[in-house]
Formats: structure tokens, sequence, C-alpha cells
């Protein structure tokens, strides 16, 4: 199943967290307040940081950065994401004002060798959960971050960038808070520029600068996202979810399903049974 959105419920990480065994990865353009580091356990992988296209294959890691916009999206992939929280101010580095020269860590480079077998370990002991696990995680990632820091993947960015970047991140943090308490009702791109205290056409024209997708399309994706939990349910009924998720009309809700599945919500599921 096609995961659009993965911060939903992950605002307060005190610790690394683990998504794992993703298939069919298609996460739409966000910007990340972590570290993330993504291993492709089998496929390939297409991806856009900063506006740059790649391609990850078999046992690659992705890297990104905080504040970098990437999209991640596979068809026939397998992939494992460890998100690690980044404080500011915290050690020698701060992380938050670096970015990535390369994105993606290939099997062949002596930096995919140095940090695998610390993934892999952090992986053991996150499904163990033995006691003190949470510490051994946690002391494992600073570790897979102290080879980042100290390999030729990430450099530290100019103050252009990074004030660059500080005003594209505020802008949509948020516009991602005004749609998660509002996308129920009837709001539009009129009401979020306003909110965000930006011209119609200023607002439009950043966002999908930013982004690299319209804010439409972006409100759609993130209704759907949530219609497709309430449709996991099989009591669930499409004339009762539409609206709940912001749909004016079923047949709105069916056409915008159609566009961004290429099948119905019913075809859609049978198919994952």
């Amino acid at each position: 199943m096609p995961v659009f959105f993965q911060d939903r419920s992950f605002d307060n990480v005190s610790c690394p967290f683990l998504n794992l065994n993703i298939t069919n990865i298609s996460l739409l353009p966000d910007i990340t307040p972590w570290v993330k580091l993504c291993h492709v356990n089998s496929g390939k992988v297409e991806l856009t940081v900063s506006d740059k296209k790649y391609s990850a294959d078999a046992n690659d890691f992705i890297l990104i950065m905080p504040r970098e916009v990437y999209s991640l999206n596979s068809k026939s992939s397998d992939v494992t994401i460890l998100n690690i929280p980044v404080f500011s101010g915290k050690g020698d580095v701060d992380l938050l004002k670096y970015k990535t020269l390369s994105p993606i860590i290939r099997y062949s480079t002596p930096l995919n060798r140095e940090i695998s077998d610390y993934f892999s370990l952090l992986l053991k002991e996150s499904k163990g959960k033995d006691k003190g696990y949470s510490y051994m995680t946690e002391g494992l990632a600073h570790i897979i971050l102290s080879s980042v820091i100290r390999s030729d993947a990430i450099a530290p960015c100019s103050d252009e960038e990074i004030r660059r970047s500080e005003a594209d991140l505020s802008l949509i943090k948020t516009v991602k808070e005004y749609i998660r308490e509002k996308y129920m009702d009837g709001i539009s791109l009129e009401s979020t520029s306003e909110y965000c205290s930006l011209s119609l056409f200023y607002f439009s024209h950043q966002f999908k600068k930013i982004m690299g997708i319209t804010y439409y399309d972006y409100l759609t994706a993130y209704r759907l996202d949530r219609a497709i939990d309430m449709l996991a349910d099989p009591k669930a009924k499409i004339t009762d979810i539409s609206p709940l998720c912001g749909f004016a009309t079923v047949r709105t809700f069916n056409r915008s399903f159609k566009g961004f599945f290429g099948c119905s919500p019913t075809d859609y599921f049978k198919s994952l049974k």
C-alpha cells in the first residue's frame, strides 16, 4: 500500500523510530525534521532531493537531511526507514545546518559497509526490545550519524541556504498544521493563503516551488491518505467516509481516488487481499 505521509504521529520523538519493510513506497514531497536513513531491501527506488532526481538500488542507503525537500517512489521495492531526531545545538555539529552532497550511499562504498553493521544491530535491538534497548538504539543511531558526519556525504549549508530553508520550512509547517486541523472542512487555496497571510498568487507559486506539486494535489493526497485508513475497516462505507475526509461528494472522492491510484476504492482494496 502506498504511504503518502509519514509524520502524522511522530511529532514528539525522543529516540530513533523505524518503518519496517514498506513495499511499493510512495512518499509525496515533504520536508523532514529528522535525519532520514532509508535502506533499500530490494528493488529500485526513484527519489527527488532538492529538485534533483536519483535512483537507488537494492542494498543502497538513501540519506536525507533535515529541511531538505524530498520524495520517494517505487512500484517494486521493499524499504526500511530509520528516522533519527536531531536537536539544534546538540554536540559539536548542528545537523540542522547541513545538506546532502550524495543522498545515495551505494552498496559498494566504504560508508555503506561502515553503517550497515550498526544498522542491522539497531534493527535487531528494536525488534527484540530487550532491557535497555531504547538506549542501545539511540546510541547506535548516533554512531551512524557520526559516520555520516565524517564522510563526504554531507556538507555545511551557506548562510543564505539556511535562511531560505528556514523560511520554506516555516511556511510548509504552517500549511501542514492548517490542513491537519481543517482537511475535513471546505478549505481552499484562497483560505489557506489567507491563513498564511500571503497573497493567493504568491502562496500558490511558493508552495509549488518548495514542494514540487500544487497545493490542490497535496491537499487531495492528504485527504486520500486519511480515507485509506478509514476504508481499511470492512464495515466502512464510502458514503460516510468521503465527507469526513473533506470531499464534497462521493463522485469527487471516487474521481480523486482513481486519479491517484488508477482504480476505484473497491478494486484497490481487493488488490491488497
